[in-house]
């Protein structure tokens, strides 16, 4: 009697319907199930699995190195250096979510600041001008509330 599966790993040989429970399910092939068995099938998803955490810490670092590079126009080092001059915000003092702040136009780093606090300035376009029109308006409102 010829096999209903054979797993294309280890061999494993199901002659009936009901040895098929040991094979993933698999709806377009032949009676419903896949031509690896269950075993195989979480020993390769395990072993994808840790392998990208296993190349995760390298890719981070690349992924640091490369937007260094392209983005700021400096070497992880000196990237790492500018952001060693302060352990938080130099707004709000947070610790959490630091990133490496700089001039658009010069590309000069300008300091250490929290997402939130670097994208607010970006989105009052980086100038001193528009961060005083805001403090401004901020004050105006702030008396009228009171």
């Amino acid at each position: 009697m010829l096999p209903l599966r054979v797993c294309s790993v280890c061999k494993l040989e199901a002659y009936t319907i009901a040895h098929l429970i040991d094979f993933k399910k698999h709806k377009q092939m032949k009676y419903g199930h896949a031509t690896i068995c269950l075993n195989c099938h979480r020993d390769k998803e395990n072993k994808a699995y840790h392998s990208t955490f296993k190349h995760m810490e390298s890719t981070k670092e690349n992924s640091k190195r490369s937007r260094a590079k392209n983005v700021y126009g400096i070497t992880l080092e000196e990237y790492y250096e500018c952001m060693s001059t302060s352990t938080k915000c130099e707004i709000c003092d947070t610790l959490k979510d630091l990133c490496y702040d700089h001039d658009h136009t010069t590309m000069q780093f300008r300091g250490v600041l929290c997402k939130s606090c670097n994208s607010g300035l970006g989105k009052l376009g980086d100038t001193a001008n528009m961060l005083l029109k805001a403090y401004t308006y901020l004050k105006e409102k702030q008396c009228q509330n009171v």
